[in-house]
């Protein structure tokens, strides 16, 4: 399967949010990474080629970096849940999906749990992959990852190159 175009949606306060659409079928299947998520790398990556493949087995699948990261508007600060279940209803509306299965890795999980809650006519199932509340640690969720790998894994995912002795784990 061919990297699909890359494809930009507007939000309301005009953040322009990037997804790709690859597939087809019946079902309308929508999936967004964690923090670090860009829509454009996921097609480098074998397990997440696979992982997509698979899907693409049961319709068309729509990709989307959330706002802040990826391809989508960087220079904007990450959204709250609600801002999130918005991007992702411009996002449906843009592609013109009226029901959808919902699918996130890690944090990205939690939006869809919000929008099922919401806005259950637009649901049709959703599935949560290694689900946490949030990547990134705070004063009251020591177990997310600090500042050092978030800055790593944000170059990276950005295509840069990681400094001597950092990882990206």
């Amino acid at each position: 399967m061919q990297r699909p175009e890359v494809s930009l949606a507007r939000a309301a306060d005009g953040t322009y949010l990037a997804y790709q659409c690859v597939g087809s079928g019946p079902i309308n299947i929508f999936v967004q990474d964690d923090t670090f998520a860009n829509v454009d790398l996921w097609w480098d990556s074998l397990p997440n080629r696979a992982f997509i493949d698979g899907l693409v087995e049961f319709g068309r699948v729509i990709l989307h970096d959330k706002r802040g990261t990826g391809l989508s508007s960087r220079n904007v600060a990450p959204g709250n849940l609600e801002t999130q279940v918005g991007d992702i209803l411009t996002v449906l509306d843009a592609v013109g999906v009226e029901q959808v299965v919902l699918g996130g890795v890690l944090e990205a999980g939690a939006p869809n749990v919000l929008l099922a809650a919401t806005h259950p006519s637009r649901v049709k199932s959703l599935f949560w992959v290694f689900p946490t509340p949030r990547t990134t640690a705070t004063p009251d969720y020591p177990w997310g990852i600090g500042r050092s790998t978030l800055s790593a894994s944000s170059r990276w995912w950005s295509g840069g190159e990681l400094r001597s002795g950092e990882t990206n784990s």
